[in-house]
Parts: C-alpha cells; sequence; structure tokens
C-alpha cells in the first residue's frame, strides 16, 4: 500500500473495512492481507497506468520476498 501511494496510486488497506480485530477475525483466523482500488471517478489511461504501477509494484513486492 505504502509502495502504490508513493507512486500516486491510491489505496486503502483492506483490513481498514473489515469488522474485529486488526490481524485476525473475532474466529481466530487471520485475515488475508488485500488492497481496496477505486476505480470510478477516474478516465480509462489513468486506470491503465495505475495497473501498470500496481503490477510493477507487486512484481517488485515478490522479487523482494524471493531475495529474503
Amino acid at each position: 500500500m505504502r509502495a502504490l501511494v508513493a507512486r500516486g496510486v491510491d489505496a486503502l488497506p483492506l483490513s481498514r473495512s473489515a469488522a474485529g480485530r486488526a490481524g485476525g477475525s473475532r474466529s481466530g483466523t487471520p485475515r488475508a492481507p488485500g488492497l481496496i482500488l477505486g476505480f470510478g471517478a477516474h478516465a480509462e489511461p489513468a486506470l491503465r497506468e495505475a495497473a501498470r504501477t500496481l503490477a510493477a509494484v507487486v512484481s517488485e513486492a515478490i522479487g523482494a520476498g524471493e531475495r529474503r
């Protein structure tokens, strides 16, 4: 999320919209991480650029995870 915001793509963590405690549900089952991305108020060229940025950030995050 921070990497996307730093590159101009507004994103919110899914945990901000989930009920219960951060890091897990009331049942004790951990929540999967996620992002909330809005698209209704943007023109198609901006959405295409945001999608490219999202793909780059995810690719970088995957690569960083492999190096650990």
